[in-house]
Parts: C-alpha cells; structure tokens; sequence
C-alpha cells in the first residue's frame, strides 16, 4: 500500500529565518570574523544581483555558492556543534507556531511527514530532530572530517527527484510552503498549502485556484512597534524624548536619533554655514525641542490607534496600559519652555521655529483624525516638518540658500522611500521586495544626481550627505542590524 506523506519546506515556513544564509552568518560571527565579513560583502553584492537582474543572465544563484564556499575547511563536529545551537535559538524565537501546530496534525493523519528543504543539511538535520521528523535537504561535501566548501547534494530547483514521488499516494499527501519556485512541485499533491506572510504574494492568491493559502501572521514579529508600550516601557515614557524612542526606535534608538539626524545635520551646518561651535549644543538641543513636542502627537496618535476599522493602525499601547495625558504634557511643556528660554538668551529661537513647533503637533494631531489614504497628504507633510523644524532654530543666522539646500539634501535622501512605504501601508500593499528595490533604485539615482550637482553647480552637500548615508548603511548593515540568532 502507497504511503500518504506531509512535506513541509523550512524556511520562511516551519522557521522564519532563510537556514543557509542565517545558518552560515551564525557559524562565521563565532568562529571566523574575517570570513563573516566577507560573508557580509557577499550579501551587499547580492543586493545589486537581484536588483539589476543580473542573476538572470547568470542563471546560477552565485551569492548562495560563495556563502556556502565559506564553510571550507570547517570541522563537521564543529559545524554540527553549531548547527544544535542555532536551532536551539530558533525554537525559542523562530518558529512558526500555527505550522508546528500543523506538524502534529499530519502525524496523526500521514504515514510519514518530513522536511523537504533546499537549504544546508547541518541545521536541518537538527531541526528535524527537534521535530521528531524526516528530512531530505541539500548536503555539504565532505572530506576527511571537514567540509570542503561545496555542495554533494543540491535540492534547489530539484526536490521532485529527491523525495521520490512515485513512492506515495500523493493524492492523499499534502504539502507546506511558502516558496514560488516550490509551485511546480506543489502541484503534485493533493492539498498544496502556500504559506502567506502579511500580504506578500497576493498576486498569486488572487491569480491562482491551485492552492490553499495559509496565512501567517508574522506582523508583530517583524513590527517592534506592535505593543512596544507595555509593563516594563510605560514608566520610563514620562523622560522627554523616550515614547517616540521606545514606540518607534526601540533598541537602535542611538543609530536613528543621533547618527541619522543629531550628528550628520550638525556637522553639515557647521562646515556649511558660520562654523560656530554653539552649532554643536543648538542642533542638538533643537533636536531635542523637537521630538518632545513631536511625540505628544505621536501619543495621541497611539491612543487612538485601536479605532481604526481598516486595520491599518499599529497598536503600540499594550491593552490595558494606563498613561496619564495631562502629565504627559505638562512634562514636554516645562521641558521645552526651558530649552527654548536658553536657546533665546542665545539669540537662536524666532518667532518662525516656535510656530512651527506649534504647527507640527497641529499636522500630527489632523493626521491621527483622518481617514484611509488621505494619511497619505498629512504623513508628507509631517516628514517635511522632521526635517525642517530642527534647523528653524538658525533661521536668523544661516544664508536662506544654504537653508535651503540643507534642508532638501537630507528630505530627499531619507523621506521619498518613507512615503512609499507608507502609501503602500494603507493600501495594504507592503511588499517587502518592492520597498527594497525602490530604495536600492532611489540611492544610486540620488547618488548620480548628487555627484552632478556637485560638479555641475559646485554644491557638495547633497554628495556628502548621499555618501554619509551609505558609510552609514553598510556599517549599520555589518556591524548593528542583525537579528538576535545570527
């Protein structure tokens, strides 16, 4: 009698991590911190593969070898060692629980039920371990107990071959993925389940009869926003400056506030302009002035949140946390009438920076009392008051032109792929991919139009601040942004 099985992919659906790239990144930050580096390079490049749709006309995934070639000469024992600790942490934290609950559905209904992946086989020999599962997955090379860098078995694209079909009832079977090179392969079953995130994949869903779709709801796992004002956050919000720090930045809070705004916005006024050194307190404290009166709306933008019936407001609030308003207020009211009185005794606050402020926190509160997609108008224009709000503060001892150009160098660097993003939000639309090829296209147009200005109409500044940002993204990218497993 033929056997029904339940095949299930592993990354992106038992785990959210890619068990490859995430595995390999893991293995190098441990043990070999040049080669992570590299690694790291690898995965920079890979962006300008997929984005320039080279790998079209290679027709081999090359960052995939290359990241796999940097396991030459590793230990097994060590590599497997890993791969226990790896998958240690991706039980805690990374597994997708309404799969796992699947999982044990199938072993009361299948006769086998197995992974099938085209990743490495170290972490999911281990993953299938802790499953209690079989598995079939891509085999590293080895020789005389250490890996040689290369591939001995390769599932990708080939999972068919693999697995064997003809030796199962597959019209009885079921299978589990998230992956669009899977589909050929899925439709050979008699219950395909294409696993959803967020509303990736829509197109297919509503082009393709084929399959069942099984949404995960992975949103509060990739939006920190989701609850970030909770039991342990609430009583530290009352310090000026830390709601819109622990709603909106949570732990790169010191990369956002002061290397994407404090520190390059006070260095350009200084080389541009006067170079005074109060410019190195003013910036700051306007800053500061700022993100105070910034967050009141922000708050209230927040309590409102759980009234929107599209769903599209993100419930950072925790239910249940209790916030005194008035409180709130008065604190960021004393706070800001301090610093202001300083700032004026200095002969830096005008009349322009104060109504503005005050016409800041009108545009937020407007933008937390509309509707649907015309969000869209007032989140423009609240992006344009972040940028320019901070520098008004110099507005009677800085050349309007010079103003000016400062103000659009760093609107036009950070805000265009924002409002995409955001258009995209409330239009249920948020393509992971899609943003990230906007921004990857968006820099190096910005990069060639600022490297014209600066020849063309002997402006660096753009150029600096274009060159500033990508110093800054790449560090960010190597050294910071790293999810906690790798």
């Amino acid at each position: 009698m033929e056997k029904k099985i339940a095949v299930f992919d592993a990354c992106g659906t038992i785990t959210k991590t890619n068990n490859t790239f995430d595995f390999i990144n893991y293995v190098l930050k441990k043990d070999k911190f040049f080669r992570f580096i590299i690694f790291k390079i690898f995965l920079l490049f890979s962006i300008i593969i997929n984005y320039t749709k080279i790998y079209k006309l290679i027709k081999r995934d090359i960052i995939r070898e290359w990241s796999i070639g940097l396991l030459k000469n590793f230990s097994v024992d060590l590599v497997g060692k890993r791969a226990k600790e790896y998958i240690e942490v991706i039980s805690r934290e990374y597994l997708n629980e309404e799969i796992i609950r699947m999982i044990d559905e199938e072993k009361k209904n299948k006769d086998k039920v197995m992974i099938v992946s085209s990743s490495i086989n170290p972490p999911i020999k281990e993953l299938a371990k802790i499953l209690n599962i079989e598995y079939v997955s891509s085999e590293l090379e080895e020789k005389e107990g250490r890996y040689t860098g290369k591939l001995k078995k390769d599932l990708l694209g080939g999972k068919e071959e693999a697995l064997e079909l003809s030796l199962y009832d597959l019209n009885y079977s079921s299978v589990y993925s998230d992956n669009i090179e899977d589909l050929n392969f899925m439709k050979s079953f008699g219950k395909s389940y294409f696993v959803v995130h967020d509303s990736n994949n829509k197109l297919l869903e509503e082009n393709n009869n084929n399959f069942n779709f099984l949404y995960l709801n992975n949103y509060e796992y990739r939006n920190k926003d989701v609850g970030s004002i909770n039991e342990k956050t609430v009583k530290w919000i009352y310090i000026p400056v830390i709601y819109y720090a622990v709603s909106r930045w949570h732990s790169s809070f010191f990369y956002h506030l002061f290397l994407k705004e404090i520190i390059p916005f006070t260095l350009i006024v200084y080389f541009f302009t006067n170079q005074e050194l109060s410019n190195f307190f003013v910036i700051p404290l306007s800053f500061l002035v700022f993100y105070s009166v910034y967050e009141v709306g922000g708050l209230y933008n927040d309590l409102l949140a759980h009234k929107e019936k599209d769903g599209n407001g993100t419930l950072r609030i925790k239910s249940g946390i209790k916030i005194n308003f008035a409180l709130f207020l008065f604190i960021r009211i004393i706070f800001a009438a301090i610093i202001l009185l300083f700032l004026f005794n200095l002969g830096y606050c005008s009349n322009i920076y104060i109504l503005c402020l005050g016409l800041c926190l009108v545009a937020y509160i407007i933008h937390s009392l509309i509707k649907n997609n015309l969000r869209i108008v007032t989140f423009f224009l609240l992006k344009i008051f972040r940028k320019a709000v901070p520098l008004l503060v110099l507005v009677n001892s800085v050349n309007n032109n010079i103003f000016i150009n400062i103000f659009l160098s760093f609107f036009l660097f950070d805000a265009p792929s924002e409002i995409y993003f955001y258009f995209l939000k409330r239009r249920n639309k948020v393509q992971l991919k899609k943003v990230r090829s906007f921004k990857v296209k968006l820099f190096l147009f910005e990069f060639l139009l600022a490297l014209i200005i600066w020849i063309y109409f002997s402006m660096p500044i753009y150029f600096i601040v274009v060159v500033y940002f990508l110093i800054l993204n790449i560090f960010n990218y190597l050294f910071v942004k790293e999810k906690n497993i790798i």
